[in-house]
């Protein structure tokens, strides 16, 4: 069936070049936004399988994680409440991990990413398609081994010191024998090696690609804390510079989209994550927020003793840290950001480790 009109998107044209792709299924854009008297939404779909049409009203949700998904829930309980009786409400975001479509899966919430994952259950129309997405490996891999994996990645030459295990300990705040473990672990897995008595990393990147599944996927959920907004209404000009200035006193340090403008110079956006000192939630009072379960600001527990970017800019987190939380964007301006942060800082340590 001939689209009326193209999405501008580049979510929602993805998605809908995933269901054009599937069989015996007609695909109409009826409306880009739709306006009805109760609701302001991202779309209007008409999709007809061998049955009747069945009408869809997207919302858009770039990215669902484990942090936010309770919210997602409980929006679009009430989003389908505004809907006549013969619409359904349908999610289209980016990429669904396995735990995140397992839930919506339990409670029937239609759904679409662009990798194609699909879940449409309405009267006339049932299709339920579940890529292969980017899975953790089932490796034994644990978050104490994903925090020793952090700290060789930032500081790969404390494996070289004469006490490299006491070193790595302290660093990470595991217990030594965990330490021990997991660094073993590790060349099990091929991501570190051990030759003429020393740990090496045999190859960076991929030591960091599986740091950042491990992180965004299993340690980041673990740490998460609160999401808030400021209660006074600041420009984002005056809200980064407080931020910036307050930092060391309070013991905090900005990651996100935020911290990636500071150490790129090239992005601005008032999207910010602060990481505070393991359970220091007096943060928020002193930086006079409020809890917003949409706000801009999202804190997030430190972990071990190495989450700062030392003297450089000892007021953001670890560029490791930045670029793992900007790396599942569908931004352009923030892949942008993540790639010169790759580029600038993370490759001269893939370099200087050697591997």
């Amino acid at each position: 069936m001939a689209q009326l009109m193209k999405p501008k998107h580049p979510l929602l044209q993805k998605s809908l070049i995933q269901l054009e792709s599937l069989p015996n299924l007609q695909v109409e854009v009826k409306a880009m936004p739709f306006i009805s008297k109760s609701l302001l939404a991202d779309g209007q779909l008409v999709l007809q399988g061998s049955s009747h049409p069945v009408e869809y009203i997207c919302e858009i949700k770039p990215e669902v994680s484990t942090e936010d998904i309770d919210f997602i829930v409980d929006y679009f309980h009430q989003f389908s409440k505004k809907l006549d009786a013969q619409q359904k409400p349908l999610l289209i975001t980016q990429n669904l991990s396995e735990p995140i479509i397992n839930r919506l899966l339990d409670l029937e919430i239609n759904f679409i990413d662009v990798n194609g994952n699909t879940y449409l259950n309405s009267p006339g129309i049932y299709i339920l398609v579940r890529r292969n997405p980017q899975h953790i490996p089932n490796d034994g891999l644990t978050n104490a081994s994903i925090k020793l994996m952090y700290t060789l990645l930032k500081r790969p030459e404390l494996l070289t010191t004469s006490e490299f295990d006491v070193d790595l300990q302290e660093a990470t705040q595991i217990p030594l024998d965990s330490v021990i473990q997991n660094l073993h672990k590790l060349c099990q897995l091929d991501y570190l090696r051990f030759r003429n008595g020393k740990f090496e990393i045999t190859d960076y990147l991929k030591l960091l690609e599986r740091w950042e599944l491990g992180y965004i996927e299993n340690l980041r959920p673990n740490l998460f804390v609160e999401r808030y907004t400021p209660v006074k209404d600041q420009s984002l000009v005056e809200f980064s510079e407080t931020l910036k200035l307050h930092a060391e006193v309070y013991g905090y340090l900005i990651g996100g989209e935020m911290g990636a403008g500071f150490a790129t110079g090239h992005l601005r956006s008032p999207n910010v994550t602060l990481h505070i000192p393991e359970n220091n939630y007096s943060v928020f009072l002193k930086l006079k927020l409020k809890p917003d379960q949409q706000g801009e600001i999202t804190l997030f527990n430190q972990f071990g003793r190495l989450n700062g970017w030392d003297e450089k800019l000892p007021f953001l987190v670890d560029p490791l840290l930045i670029h793992a939380e900007l790396h599942r964007s569908n931004s352009d301006r923030v892949k942008e950001a993540a790639q010169q942060l790759f580029e600038q800082y993370i490759v001269p340590r893939m370099i200087d480790a050697g591997a």
